[in-house]
């Protein structure tokens, strides 16, 4: 009897363990599938977008200033889990400059967060930013070297150009 005891509790263990493993693939990718999903509506919330909208500076007295970015396309750079490749023009004071910029991307649920840390554009400087994008809107806040503030506005769909 005591054979046949031991012989159940190995197969009832065997049969948990291998549902436990089942359901932590299903949960994978379910996880996957949601990720690609939240992936693919960034990319299509922010094709050919301009971001038009409002800067602070945290200085006294300064006025909020205009300012427009164009996004033409984001694209996950292959291998990286949160870089990705943004193809911008930048517009603000008196700069007007377009370039691709390698910027980190994560994730609060279903918002995704943008992340300068000390990043250097080209031709700008050293910034630092965190930009949440929801719906139809972008918000979030900004440094460079001891100038900083908060920028907030927008997000438009280009119209088609005629053809």
């Amino acid at each position: 009897m005591p054979k046949s005891i031991d012989s159940f509790s190995f197969l009832l263990l065997s049969l948990m363990l291998l549902d436990g493993i089942v359901q932590a693939e299903e949960q994978q990718e379910a996880s996957e599938a949601a990720r690609e999903k939240r992936e693919r509506a960034f990319t299509e919330m922010l094709a050919n977008v301009d971001l038009i909208g409002t800067y602070t500076q945290n200085e006294a007295g300064k006025e909020s200033k205009k300012e427009r970015y164009t996004i033409y396309r984001v694209v996950k750079i292959p291998g990286q889990d949160h870089l990705w490749r943004f193809d911008v023009r930048m517009q603000f004071g008196s700069v007007d400059l377009r370039l691709p910029l390698p910027l980190t991307v994560r994730w609060a649920q279903d918002t995704p967060m943008v992340i300068l840390d000390d990043t250097k554009i080209p031709g700008l400087g050293t910034f630092s930013a965190k930009v949440l994008f929801d719906k139809n809107r972008y918000a979030g806040t900004w440094q460079h070297g001891s100038e900083g503030g908060h920028l907030f506005g927008d997000i438009i769909k280009q119209k088609p150009a005629d053809k």
